[in-house]
């Protein structure tokens, strides 16, 4: 008996109108039926495993996807209660709005961090900890930095005890270990949890730095001093000098005193973060 059904198609009074075929279609063997059986373990499906590279790749990726929203969501979090606390209403929602957001954010890269872990292989495992190793090595640094201002902050209590050119040789030599060390850590100068702390020690040093060049400003004022005062009387030369080095000499002490309260800001912060 002829079947009316055409072949991946249908007729229609005699006329075969064909239907496209699947992609999945099968020639010349009979697709084979799923037997599910009840109580069974399905099996696991294979992931490609990542490189080391890979896994390093995206350690950084997630840590500072982390990092970020963390730090967005602590600023939402306080920009809300600042328009709570003065009745802004609509401005409280919508940073309520950016909290909620970056929270969501922060969840996402703790759970791709848990899912990172499960996927890499128990050889890989030793990258974690050496992203962590890594983030012991940066605060290690910072205490480290704060060891460097500390000593710088003794030396200032008695500024007999070196001039204008080995001070500016010491710092000259400070800030340039101290742009290796940011470039090397960049990834982590804004990490929430050692944010502060890294922001005090790098203003205390900035302070230092430009104080440096104050003193040697101030150091040749004093030598052009005196080189006009022997000659006696007074000059528009030697007025402009005296003005430059006791313009200086407020600068260079004000700079002192405020590098010499962030290194105590530092010390403290160091203590609290332990």
């Amino acid at each position: 008996m002829w079947d009316p059904q055409g072949l991946h198609g249908f007729t229609n009074n005699g006329t075969i109108w064909p239907s496209p075929i699947g992609l999945s279609a099968s020639w010349g063997a009979a697709a084979e039926p799923t037997v599910t059986i009840p109580g069974a373990t399905p099996p696991t499906p294979q992931v490609e495993r990542l490189s080391d590279e890979q896994v390093r790749a995206e350690l950084r990726r997630l840590n500072t996807m982390k990092m970020d929203c963390g730090t967005q969501a602590r600023q939402a979090l306080a920009a809300q209660q600042s328009a709570s606390a003065v009745g802004r209403a609509s401005e409280a929602e919508a940073h309520g709005q950016l909290l909620w957001t970056n929270m969501k954010c922060l969840e996402q890269a703790n759970q791709g961090l848990l899912r990172l872990r499960n996927q890499i292989t128990r050889d890989q495992l030793p990258l974690f900890s050496l992203e962590d190793g890594f983030r012991q090595e940066y605060r290690q640094g910072l205490q480290s930095h704060l060891s460097t201002l500390q000593q710088v902050g003794k030396q200032l209590a008695d500024p007999s005890a070196f001039t204008a050119e080995t001070f500016a040789k010491q710092m000259e030599s400070f800030r340039r270990q101290r742009e290796t060390f940011r470039s090397h850590y960049i990834r982590l100068l804004n990490d929430p949890e050692t944010k502060g702390l890294a922001t005090t020690l790098f203003q205390a040093g900035d302070l230092l730095i430009g104080s440096a060049q104050v003193w040697v400003r101030q150091a040749k004022a004093e030598a052009e001093i005196a080189e006009l005062t022997p000659n006696g009387g007074s000059s528009p030369r030697l007025s402009r000098a005296q003005a430059v080095r006791e313009a200086a000499v407020v600068e260079r002490a004000r700079q002192w005193e405020l590098a010499q309260g962030l290194i105590l800001q530092a010390t403290t912060l160091t203590a609290a973060t332990r």
